[in-house]
């Protein structure tokens, strides 16, 4: 996807706002035009890069963002079939198995998309999480396969050889904070106590 157009564009707009005045006023703004052009397209890539990772929630295929001669373009491989019927995944257990209870501490912005994931399927975070590891396991169980797909990993395009940029490839994690990068185990890390207030107790 060539980004040049879109960069232009905003660099004309600051331009024609500032037609009608003094030339000082007029030539401030082409600097500053000028000086946005890196900062846009950063901004452009991580929007790309965020509207990827939300329709691969939604489609259950894998999204990604690539970056070829400096520009971004789209990468799409096709989600597999068993991953979308979760009815299935849990008929393979037994609901009358005893359970077992975990206390589970998650990054708050990994916490709050869950939360709005299993509002958007209508289920508990419960039901959503033990869908989503019933998915792990059955991916782990296939032959040939690793225990997290192949987005995950050195090859993949979530581990250190992915694609580059802060949002999704090399860098410390899924965004521009570090919450989800290598080594981060949130703020308590292992050996705290059970519950206390960014820890969530599933029950």
């Amino acid at each position: 996807m060539e980004l040049s157009q879109y960069v232009e564009s905003v660099q004309e707009q600051v331009a024609r706002a500032t037609a009608l005045a003094d030339d000082r006023a007029q030539e401030v703004a082409q600097q500053l035009g000028s000086s946005l052009d890196s900062a846009l397209r950063l901004a452009l890539i991580q929007a790309l890069s965020d509207a990827a990772a939300e329709l691969s929630t939604q489609t259950g295929d894998r999204i990604e963002v690539r970056m070829s001669g400096g520009d971004p373009e789209f990468v799409v491989s096709a989600g597999e079939a068993t991953d979308q019927d979760p009815e299935a995944e849990e008929e393979a257990y037994d609901p009358e198995e005893p359970q077992a209870r975990i206390s589970l501490r998650l990054p708050q912005p990994l916490k709050k998309r869950i939360d709005e994931l299993a509002a958007t399927e209508g289920v508990s975070v419960n039901t959503w999480l033990t869908r989503s590891a019933m998915r792990g396991v059955r991916r782990a169980n296939r032959p040939g396969r690793g225990p997290w797909g192949p987005g995950f990993g050195p090859g993949g395009p979530g581990g250190p050889g992915g694609p580059g940029g802060p949002g999704f490839g090399r860098g410390p994690g899924f965004g521009p904070g570090p919450g989800f990068g290598p080594g981060h185990r949130g703020r308590g890390g292992r050996g705290r106590r059970r519950g206390g207030p960014d820890g969530d107790d599933l029950r």
